[in-house]
């Protein structure tokens, strides 16, 4: 682990993304779920489907907040190890 990230797991603003052996998921921030949603697991590809506001993305979230608007995303992501 490189050096500006020790500790960072463990701190205020740290990202979580929980996979469930059920197909579920549920990423968050500062213990709120900002994105909740369906997983599978293709080959080496593991692919989310999302229902999440567009405002839990993005960085500007307190102007945002007012939203009502909530989204369908998919995202892939292929698991490395480091």
């Amino acid at each position: 682990m490189r050096d500006e990230y020790a500790g960072s797991c463990g701190g205020e603003n740290a990202e979580h993304l929980i996979l469930r052996a059920n197909s579920t998921f549920e990423y968050g921030r500062r213990g709120k779920a900002e994105a909740v949603g369906f997983w599978r697991l293709e080959g080496d590809v593991v692919t989310l489907q999302m229902l999440s506001q567009p405002s839990d993305f993005q960085d500007i979230q307190h102007e945002l907040k007012a939203s009502n608007r909530y989204e369908i995303n998919s995202m892939h992501m292929v698991p490395v190890d480091m």
